[in-house]
């Protein structure tokens, strides 16, 4: 067993353990029929084209719901606004590690009706870093580049974008609410 299967099986047991907690926690096989009401573009191999595999989301999200219900415990106002088609969701990084767009995700996944999957645009070391790559492109996030973006916009995708790149993720604590300067990419994308 490599170091990614280790931590899918630990991801699965947070999942689980989440599913206990209350009440307000969906079960796995909730959130995976949310998951299922999704329509996606894969091929043959059952993945899409940038490496995303619902199967491997399905084993996965439960903590993420878990983390979204019980540990952050969002309120989430105005989901209903998120378009049917294509549409670009633009936020701001609070911090070095990505929990603001998992929130983000978890909240138009499970708030949402229809629910909708996002896809986030990752910065460019992502796909470099060991394990993380692979994890990232199974649960459908993509690399931040124009063409990626133009690709799953043709294809109707939701897209989440920080337009503060990397200089937001550099924030400190004390600067976490503070806007950094906007790249000015996502204005192109969305023109």
């Amino acid at each position: 067993m490599d170091i990614l299967e280790a931590a899918i099986k630990v991801l699965e047991v947070a999942g689980k353990l989440g599913e206990g907690m209350g009440d307000a926690v969906l079960s796995n096989s909730e959130v995976a029929a949310r998951l299922d009401r999704i329509p996606t573009n894969l091929g043959s191999y059952g993945v899409d084209p940038f490496g995303f595999d619902p199967q491997y989301l399905k084993k996965v999200v439960g903590s993420g719901v878990w983390l979204y219900q019980r540990y952050f415990r969002c309120e989430t106002f105005g989901v209903e606004n998120i378009p049917d088609g294509r549409c670009l969701i633009i936020a701001n990084h609070s911090g070095q590690l990505p929990f603001d767009a998992l929130m983000i995700a978890m909240a138009v996944l499970l708030e949402r009706d229809p629910p909708r999957f996002v896809r986030s645009m990752i910065e460019r070391f992502v796909p470099e870093t060991p394990f993380v790559a692979k994890f990232m492109a199974r649960c459908g996030q993509i690399l931040g580049s124009p063409e990626n973006c133009r690709r799953l916009l043709s294809a109707d995708e939701a897209i989440l974008a920080f337009p503060e790149g990397v200089r937001g993720l550099n924030k400190t604590w004390r600067h976490r609410y503070q806007l950094q300067r906007f790249g000015q990419g996502f204005l192109r994308l969305a023109l």
